[in-house]
């Protein structure tokens, strides 16, 4: 299965499919571009895998596309370590991916089933564009025989929220549409905002359509809670401090990406909403606070792999050392029995540290310098933490200076 095939693989599924997930077209790519690989080596096998996600995301920019390709990797890719023989190891590696696949097509059923027992009776409800999450919920909640009213912005320039309303009016939900500019009028006149997301980041901000970070913003000053819903395979390894933060390949459409002469001249097709301004987010891992985020991710992208490891060799969970991100500042030695979690929170934390840190003290903006460690304040306390790796029996941090 050559590149060509690949993408015309995954547009098929988008076409075939409309309310597939991107990021669940793109899984389903994978696992078929897994099956028909000819590899003769391991490693080639996941050098392939590598370049299809990598081609997919060209021909799809979406937040998505990118963290879900590199979960179904991480998560399939285990194997490698367990069974040498290449065969078996593909075996293996398509049983992981087809299960893999099954339960993040569960996960917006999830995500709905917590999420509508917030609407209460009688609501006035706002959101932006077109989120098929946030349509999930709004099903679940009026086949639960609550009356509510919906409001949703146009959300130019492709008028997502046009089809939006049209779905909801399929499912006989009243529902207005409102100019994007209207939000702060609107406001006042809702009791909840609800907004899917494309991406959710470390810090527990969200990157989804352009004119979320706006509406989040009047949606604080009014004081109205601001809920977002999002499947856990749109969980994405990025740290974003401000809307320039966020890479310009999930800014732009693919097709812009490669047309455009000068992005400066381009509308971006989405924004960063800081996590200050979210009130909770429903995932299919549960509810949570934006600061209960970064652990979520941790567990998602490295430790249920290595606790995987563990059980396959006869360990206990506790007794096995989660492995966390590449670190070019850190090296980590020692490493003992009962380090559990708490050895891979520790090692994300000094290492978003160590990232905030230089980025703020190297900004020519005093303003912007603050702004970052404010938001480095909710996550974790530098002392505590530097307390933490030097009383530790389990890991010492060796510093390079």
């Amino acid at each position: 299965m050559d590149e060509g095939e690949l993408v015309e693989y995954f547009r098929t599924q988008m076409s075939q499919d409309p309310d597939v997930a991107s990021a669940v077209a793109a899984i389903r790519s994978l696992l078929e571009f897994l099956k028909r690989d000819q590899s003769e080596t391991i490693l080639g096998l996941r050098e392939n895998l590598t370049k299809a996600i990598g081609r997919l995301q060209e021909a799809d920019s979406s937040v998505a596309v990118s963290s879900g390709g590199e979960l179904f990797l991480r998560f399939i890719s285990l194997t490698s370590l367990e069974n040498p023989d290449l065969s078996q190891c593909r075996n293996v590696m398509i049983e992981r991916g087809e299960l893999f696949l099954k339960k993040i097509s569960l996960s917006r059923g999830k995500v709905a089933k917590l999420c509508h027992t917030f609407i209460k009776d009688g609501a006035k409800i706002l959101t932006h564009s077109s989120s098929r999450v946030v349509l999930k919920v709004l099903e679940s909640a009026a086949a639960d025989k609550k009356r509510f009213t919906v409001y949703v912005t146009e959300s130019q320039p492709d008028s997502a929220g046009k089809l939006m309303a049209d779905k909801l009016r399929r499912l006989n939900i009243p529902v207005t549409v409102v100019l994007d500019a209207a939000v702060g009028y609107i406001m006042e006149k809702v009791d909840l905002v609800i907004v899917g997301a494309e991406g959710v980041v470390e810090s527990g901000g969200i990157i989804n359509k352009i004119g979320t970070y706006q509406m989040a913003v009047c949606s604080k000053a009014h004081n109205k809670p601001f809920y977002v819903v999002a499947e856990s395979f749109k969980f994405v390894r990025l740290y974003p401090l401000n809307q320039q933060d966020v890479p310009h390949r999930f800014k732009y459409k693919a097709h812009t990406l490669k047309t455009a002469e000068d992005l400066n001249q381009e509308h971006p097709i989405i924004d960063y909403t800081p996590p200050s301004l979210i009130t909770l987010l429903f995932t299919d891992l549960g509810v949570l606070t934006p600061s209960a985020v970064s652990d979520e991710l941790i567990k998602l992208y490295f430790y249920q792999t290595y606790r995987r490891q563990s059980e396959s060799r006869g360990l206990a969970e506790e007794e096995s050392l989660p492995a966390a991100a590449s670190m070019n500042r850190c090296e980590w030695t020692e490493q003992k029995e009962q380090s559990g979690l708490r050895a891979a929170t520790l090692l994300s934390s000094v290492d978003l540290l160590l990232q905030v840190s230089f980025a703020a003290f190297s900004s020519p903006h005093p303003a912007a310098s603050c702004t970052m460690l404010l938001e480095l304040k909710a996550r974790m306390s530098y002392r505590s933490v530097l307390r933490s790796v030097s009383n530790s029996s389990t890991v010492r941090l060796v510093r390079k200076r």
